[in-house]
């Protein structure tokens, strides 16, 4: 069993007739042909930009807002939203003051 578990095949190399005829250096390149590129959809895109085009310009005559003036006004929303959940979580932490306290009466 040690035998053939140690044995290893040599290794055969076949020379095809093109390989003897030409030089080395012309051996290796290969005429290389070029990459497909993936299809894209090409309609989504511009429907999709003409959708968001279209709403912030609603949006603009509405409000009167650009679409940075309105982005920054979200994100100041939030973060006020954000403050008062906070703060909210930290008064309905805090510890009930014992019976014996000043501030009980």
């Amino acid at each position: 069993m040690n035998g053939l578990l140690s044995h290893v095949p040599p290794i055969i190399r076949v020379n095809s007739v093109r390989d003897k005829a030409s030089p080395p250096s012309q051996r290796c390149s290969t005429p290389k042909k070029p990459a497909k590129k993936p299809q894209k959809k090409a309609a989504l895109p511009p429907i999709a930009r003409l959708i968001h085009d279209t709403s912030n310009l609603l949006l603009s005559l509405r409000d009167g807002l650009t679409e940075s003036e309105r982005e920054q006004k979200r994100r100041t929303e939030e973060r006020m939203q954000i403050l008062a959940a906070r703060m909210h979580n930290v008064s309905s932490r805090a510890p009930a003051a014992p019976p014996w306290s000043c501030q009980s009466r």
